[in-house]
């Protein structure tokens, strides 16, 4: 129960002066007196569970997030990381995108030009947006995602060969895959032991 308490009392501080508000001010959002306040954060009493429900809710945080040591800074720090993942992601949905459109002018232009449908444009799309997604993996360090990106990206440039060649009956390049897929999996599998040395 102390360590309960305490808990929930450093972080209503820490709430309190991450936006730079006296105990007063805080006290006043929530209806309550500063003298309130301030024996909440020195762990003297507690706040009814209404209270803290008010107060997790007015910070987007659960209860749960308020009665925890570091609870606060956790669920920061969770949602910092959220929010860095959906950047990352309309970043990267941005430059797919722009290679979408490079395709889709290559084929309009080609149909204009040279009277004939470029559709292929389409298909080397897929190996480009997997580079695309490859680079960005790498310049971020997420080498978790970087075995399924590039298994992608190799996979793709192997299917728009067998496309762009189907006239030669070119469904050989397949066994190329096996391969590099399975060099792709164990240099996965070696980035997950760092730190281990051969003996």
């Amino acid at each position: 129960m102390d360590a309960t308490r305490k808990a929930l009392a450093a972080n209503l501080a820490e709430l309190r002066k991450s936006e730079n508000l006296t105990q007063a001010e805080f006290a006043a959002r929530l209806n309550y007196s500063d003298k309130a306040v301030s024996k909440w954060e020195r762990g003297d009493s507690l706040p009814d569970v209404v209270m803290l429900k008010t107060i997790a809710d007015m910070y987007h945080l659960r209860v749960d997030d308020l009665l925890t040591e570091n609870g606060v800074q956790d669920a920061a720090g969770t949602e910092w990381h959220d929010e860095q993942v959906k950047q990352k992601v309309l970043v990267v949905a941005l430059w797919v995108s722009i290679a979408w459109i490079v395709a889709a002018l290559v084929f309009f232009y080609s149909q204009y030009t040279a009277g004939k449908m470029l559709w292929m444009a389409f298909v080397w799309a897929v190996p480009a947006s997997f580079l695309i997604i490859v680079w960005f993996v790498l310049r971020w360090g997420e080498r978790r995602l970087l075995c399924a990106a590039a298994s992608g990206l190799v996979w793709s440039i192997l299917i728009s060969c067998y496309f762009q060649y189907f006239k030669y009956n070119f469904w050989m390049i397949f066994f190329v895959g096996i391969p590099v897929q399975i060099a792709l999996i164990i240099g996965s599998k070696i980035r997950e032991y760092p730190h281990r040395r051969w003996r």
